[in-house]
Formats: structure tokens, C-alpha cells, sequence
């Protein structure tokens, strides 16, 4: 079974906390969706990368990283 991605979550939980309070979230949400699938880049996940370090799993068994993309994984 495959790790659930922090990204993937967190837009989740913006996504149902939008439905029930806060409407603009929704729209955020769907924006950076939209910018992630035109142009691979992700916001959230970039943001993840800065503030939590490098994705240590992505790294190959000679220590150097692999391809880690930018898109929402």
C-alpha cells in the first residue's frame, strides 16, 4: 500500500474545511490544483520541502538523490 502523501492530505482537510467554513479555501485549493497540473509545480509541496528538508526517501542506495519532481505527489 502506497504512503499517503503530506500534500495530498493537507489539500484535503483545506478542501473539507472550505466546504464547512470558509468558502475562498475552496477556491485556493482549486487554483493551486489547476497551476500544479498545467506547469508541474506544486506550491504546497515546495513549501513542504522548505520548511520539513529534503524528501529522504527519494534518495538512491549510494546517497545521492533521485528524481524528486515538483509536482503534487
Amino acid at each position: 500500500m502506497k504512503v499517503v502523501s503530506l500534500t495530498r492530505t493537507t489539500i484535503g482537510i483545506m478542501i473539507i474545511a472550505g466546504l464547512l467554513w470558509c468558502k475562498p479555501l475552496i477556491w485556493l485549493c482549486g487554483i493551486m490544483m489547476l497551476f500544479a497540473g498545467l506547469t508541474g509545480v506544486c506550491f504546497l509541496d515546495l513549501f513542504y520541502r522548505i520548511l520539513l528538508g529534503r524528501n529522504t526517501a527519494a534518495t538512491g542506495n549510494d546517497g545521492k538523490a533521485g528524481d524528486l519532481g515538483g509536482g503534487c505527489a
